[in-house]
């Protein structure tokens, strides 16, 4: 495996397009010759550099390494939307959530913390301190479902760990899942799965065009069986 660069952005609020993605206010960075760093310009208190010192680097990285995420496809359209990045990194990317796919189809979630700890035995304790903050200092936390919706308001070392602590699971997972794939002969099935996303991103800028008229019929129909279908799954295991 050759050199490569991981990140993983913090960013504000994820929403739904056009407001996507949603700017970043802080990257973690590993690569060669640079320790794993968290730069934190957006947090309301302890940062670290502007952003524009962020994008400098990346701009660098992204030149002279592949570039290693965890869902990639997020960080790629935060990079390209809001650091003057190109969407696909000019020495090629990598997403341990594809290599994760690919390792194990049928497993039940890809999230980066579920793997990490079923698959590697690291548990996510630094997410654990940063939601105790959240809860503790933000109001109204305590009652949402996903506390990562407030990571850009805790503190910029605060967020730093728990995002260093992120590029670590990546790069594990990808040494786990690589080798894995590339062993087992899947290598072009995960190149086109990166050129899947790829398209999937062009296609959701641009919206794809349907009937309502047409297919309200189908719709109407659809949620009858839907519902018949839930109704015989409660009588056979109950409500």
């Amino acid at each position: 495996m050759v050199d490569i660069a991981t990140l993983d952005f913090e960013t504000l609020p994820i929403c739904k397009r056009p407001d996507y993605p949603p700017k970043p206010v802080g990257v973690a960075i590993n690569a060669p010759g640079i320790r794993s760093r968290y730069m934190a310009w957006g947090h309301p208190t302890d940062n670290n550099c502007r952003k524009s010192d962020a994008i400098r680097l990346l701009k660098d990285l992204y030149r002279q390494y592949p570039v290693l995420m965890h869902n990639g496809k997020f960080d790629l359209e935060v990079g390209e939307r809001h650091m003057s990045l190109p969407l696909v990194p000019s020495k090629g990317w990598h997403d341990s959530m594809l290599l994760a796919f690919l390792y194990n189809p049928r497993v039940w979630s890809l999230k980066l913390k579920d793997l990490a700890k079923d698959w590697l035995g690291i548990e996510a304790s630094e997410q654990n301190k940063l939601n105790d903050w959240i809860i503790a200092n933000i109001q109204g936390a305590k009652r949402k479902k996903n506390l990562g919706e407030y990571i850009y308001l805790a503190p910029g070392g605060l967020a730093g760990r728990y995002a260093k602590a992120d590029i670590k699971m990546t790069k594990a997972l990808m040494k786990l899942c690589y080798n894995y794939v590339k062993k087992n002969g899947m290598l072009a099935q995960y190149e086109i799965e990166k050129r899947c996303v790829i398209k999937v991103i062009e296609m959701e800028r641009a919206g794809i065009s349907i009937d309502h008229k047409l297919l309200s019929p189908d719709l109407a129909e659809a949620k009858k069986v839907r519902a018949k279908h839930e109704r015989a799954i409660k009588k056979k295991l109950g409500d």
